[in-house]
């Protein structure tokens, strides 16, 4: 969805950094930022598959290293990437289908 660097919000476009991209967000609204954020083929399977179903969120937040994306991956069956050293940079999202809902997981970058 995003990064963070040197304390500059930066949204990214299919999970892809792209300057161009970047460039064409300078002066804008936050509202204008939020229409722009796209979650990519996420947004498909919000609309369709999972369009009847409730949506629940969980998220981690919290220094670096203390195992935040280990966490999700046991609770929520995700894939976040975890190590010793700082491995999640921005916000990165999953989501798990379940037969009564969709989980939707958000990891954060610690510092």
């Amino acid at each position: 969805l995003a990064v963070t660097i040197n304390n500059k919000f930066i949204p990214l476009r299919n999970g892809i950094w792209d300057p161009e991209y970047e460039r064409g967000l300078v002066g804008a609204t936050t509202s204008e930022v939020i229409d722009s954020l796209s979650l990519g083929w996420y947004e498909s399977l919000l609309r369709t598959y999972m369009a009847s179903k409730p949506v629940r969120v969980v998220s981690s937040m919290g220094e670096q290293s203390v195992g935040k994306s280990y966490c999700l991956n046991h609770f929520a069956d995700t894939s976040f990437a975890g190590s010793a050293m700082r491995t999640t940079e921005g916000i990165w999202l999953s989501c798990t289908p379940t037969a009564d809902y969709l989980l939707i997981s958000l990891d954060f970058e610690g510092k």
